[in-house]
């Protein structure tokens, strides 16, 4: 198969050769050599051999470019061709089109021949999968629709999708991968703090270590890069849960494997649970711990400026409250005291306001008030004038009727236990007077000479009163 590529000096790429840069233009003269050797002159370079096991493999987008290159007309591109169709070219011209004509006429012949190879290699039964598919390596030439060529490279694009070449596996090169895989820094070799995917990485690396010699190269260095790795999540619970797991592993009491999954299962947990920083000491928790520190000083400053309240007693005498007015308790909204025009808006009900400059406060602090307009301040004043003092009057008629209930003996509310002409105070019964009688062995007209003193006695208190 390597031999089709290669089997004329004269071309330049064979068809296992892919280049993955240039434009494919074609240049007005050919590269010349000793003075007669003259050889196509296309803008293509950078080429992959997806032959080579020890090169990087060309990717499914490049080898569809160069299909189209070899497939399109007069002006070739390299890149894939969309129509599946395969334009004349003319190869007969001894100018440098010519020879690029030549070139790509012998890779298709390549390609077709490429195509045969594949499907000799593969049993019909297998190949079905592949016939199914075929308009995708399918090409129609573009004078005569019965004549169809078969792209090998397109076919191979098909077929190592569902196989895997088997490839000796370099174990220093992954010995070498593990050591410098860590659980910071950036992709392919960092993994931005992401321990799944960094056991991940790990568990992968070491499986392909064990299956290419058995056994891992120092399992001891392993586990303490690993747990190395582990601590540099800067996390209190998960330094515990690391600490735990790495004395358990040292005492034998758990392999490398169970403690990375517990780890494992750690990380989910807290991702989930969002108790999890991916650099929770010196991102989440100084940022907290400073800003409690702002808060203190503020609260202190805060502090520093309102008096302390004064206990009862320890007033200094002739000390007197510092004044306040009635009027700064009930002051108008600061918009309203404010001018800006002549004639606003009321921000809430949208009521035409006008500024007068007649209200002023007795502090000096207001100079002028919106009102709703029209606005007479006269007719306003006199107008609060008549209502506080029918306010007044009000308030002296229900004091006056409140006075007189209280002197009427019967709704009154002295204190118990005084005695007066009703009812309601000390009402002595005939039982009372016998209970009286027996226990001071007392007769009745004693008893009532008593009774009679305490009146007298009250009637004096409540005339001084």
């Amino acid at each position: 198969m390597m031999h089709i590529a290669n089997w004329s000096e004269h071309t330049r790429s064979g068809i296992n050769n892919v280049p993955t840069t240039g434009t494919g233009k074609i240049a007005a003269n050919p590269t010349v050599f000793a003075g007669n050797q003259y050889f196509p002159k296309v803008d293509l370079g950078d080429y992959i051999d997806i032959l080579d096991n020890h090169a990087s493999s060309a990717t499914d987008e490049q080898i569809e470019a160069f299909v189209g290159y070899i497939n399109r007309g007069d002006d070739p591109k390299l890149k894939s061709s969309k129509d599946q169709i395969q334009r004349y070219i003319d190869a007969t011209t001894d100018d440098n089109n010519g020879l690029v004509n030549v070139d790509r006429s012998r890779l298709r012949f390549a390609d077709d021949l490429l195509y045969q190879f594949i499907n000799s290699c593969i049993e019909p039964e297998d190949f079905m999968q592949f016939h199914l598919q075929k308009k995708k390596y399918t090409f129609i030439h573009e004078a005569d629709s019965t004549q169809k060529s078969y792209s090998g490279l397109m076919l191979f694009i098909q077929v190592r999708k569902v196989l895997k070449p088997i490839a000796e596996i370099s174990v220093e090169h992954l010995e070498t991968t593990l050591e410098k895989t860590t659980l910071s820094g950036s992709p392919p070799l960092g993994c931005n703090f992401n321990w799944n995917k960094y056991a991940s990485k790990v568990q992968d690396l070491l499986a392909q270590i064990l299956a290419a010699q058995q056994q891992p190269y120092c399992p001891r260095t392993i586990a303490t890069a690993v747990f190395k790795e582990a601590d540099k999540m800067e996390n209190r619970e998960w330094s515990n849960e690391v600490y735990h797991l790495k004395r358990l592993h040292g005492e034998k009491e758990l392999s490398l494997e169970a403690a990375m999954a517990k780890l494992s299962i750690k990380y989910t947990n807290m991702i989930t649970q969002d108790t999890w920083g991916e650099d929770a000491k010196n991102s989440q928790v100084i940022a907290l711990a400073t800003d409690v520190n702002k808060v203190r000083t503020e609260m202190k400053s805060l502090a520093a400026r309102i008096p302390k309240k004064e206990k009862e007693g320890t007033k200094p005498p002739g000390t007197k409250p510092p004044p306040t007015t009635k009027a700064k308790k009930n002051r108008a909204p600061k918009w309203q005291i404010t001018k800006v025009a002549d004639m606003i808006k009321h921000p809430d009900t949208g009521i035409d306001m006008i500024w007068c400059p007649e209200h002023i406060s007795s502090d000096g602090e207001v100079n002028g008030m919106y009102m709703p307009h029209p606005h007479n301040h006269e007719q306003w004043a006199a107008a609060r004038k008549k209502k506080r003092a029918d306010m007044k009057a009000a308030a002296a008629t229900k004091k006056r009727k409140n006075d007189g209930k209280h002197k009427d003996d019967t709704t009154s509310f002295k204190k118990a236990g005084s005695i007066n002409n009703g009812t309601t105070k000390l009402a002595l019964t005939d039982s009372f007077k016998t209970a009286l009688m027996t226990q001071l062995c007392i007769n009745e007209t004693d008893i009532d000479t008593v009774i009679n003193e305490a009146k007298k006695m009250d009637e004096e208190t409540q005339s001084k009163e």
